[in-house]
């Protein structure tokens, strides 16, 4: 009887932490078990929680066929308002290299997630997650299409089982005077450890005017300091075209959160 009351504690003690977390009182960001988001390209229905900061600093790296194409940095910012809804802005430093160098401000995004569905008994969370890409006019890329401005219009998915997680994402772009397409992604997301999760993700693109591209990469989040993560991943175009498809592809960055 005596083991038995313990365990009845105990068991009550975890249930009145997890109400506490789930509420958001308890200290430190509310985040929602991710698979998606920086290092990889899919992203998920997870927010940082209210008043609460996400900042991730990256350099990247596109090579294909007629060039290479640096992010050097990707700055992307993120600030929960309420425990559902997150407010993003991201502005990169281009260097292209092609027959030449040149330098210049991308696209800088705007854009606001909500999730809507955060159904804790099944572990299924849905989100939608529109963002607005502004044309850059010192942007260097070659490429019209994708120096014109754009809206994206995605939905988010993911699903956990216990140290397992899968995200999917799926949603339309419409390119100001420009090639409209559909965007789709699958990321997977397993956590070896209490602070190192491995992942793995397709993501692509198909338009009518463009063959389309997929995408597939591997990744990992090292949590190194309480609020600080170490961010990478490198993967390669497996369907597009021979020119325009990366033959490799890297992200390695920073994490911040508090």
């Amino acid at each position: 009887m005596g083991n038995l009351s313990i365990r009845r504690r105990q068991a009550l003690r975890l249930l009145l932490v997890c109400l506490v977390r789930g509420s958001g009182l308890g200290p430190g960001p509310s985040l929602i078990h991710a698979q998606g988001g920086p290092p990889l390209q899919t992203d998920d229905p997870g927010t940082p929680g209210h008043r609460h900061w996400e900042v991730n600093v990256a350099a990247t790296l596109e090579h294909t066929a007629d060039g290479t194409l640096y992010e050097a940095p990707l700055g992307d910012a993120n600030y929960g308002v309420g425990e559902r809804i997150q407010l993003k802005l991201e502005v990169p430093l281009l260097v292209e290299r092609r027959a030449g160098t040149r330098t210049g401000v991308g696209n800088p995004v705007i854009g606001v997630k909500w999730r809507f569905l955060d159904d804790s008994s099944s572990q299924l969370t849905i989100s939608t997650y529109p963002q607005f890409e502004f044309s850059s006019p010192i942007a260097p890329l070659e490429d019209i299409d994708e120096s014109r401005s754009a809206l994206l219009l995605p939905v988010e998915l993911a699903r956990v089982w216990g140290r397992f997680g899968i995200n999917t994402e799926a949603g339309y772009r419409i390119v100001h005077r420009g090639s409209d397409e559909v965007i789709y992604g699958l990321a997977l997301g397993y956590d070896a450890t209490r602070r190192l999760a491995l992942l793995s993700e397709c993501n692509g693109s198909s338009a009518r005017l463009r063959s389309g591209e997929l995408v597939c990469q591997l990744g990992a989040r090292q949590e190194v300091a309480e609020h600080l993560s170490l961010l990478g991943a490198v993967g390669r175009g497996v369907v597009g075209d021979r020119d325009d498809c990366p033959r490799f592809q890297m992200y390695l960055g920073l994490q911040s959160r508090w």
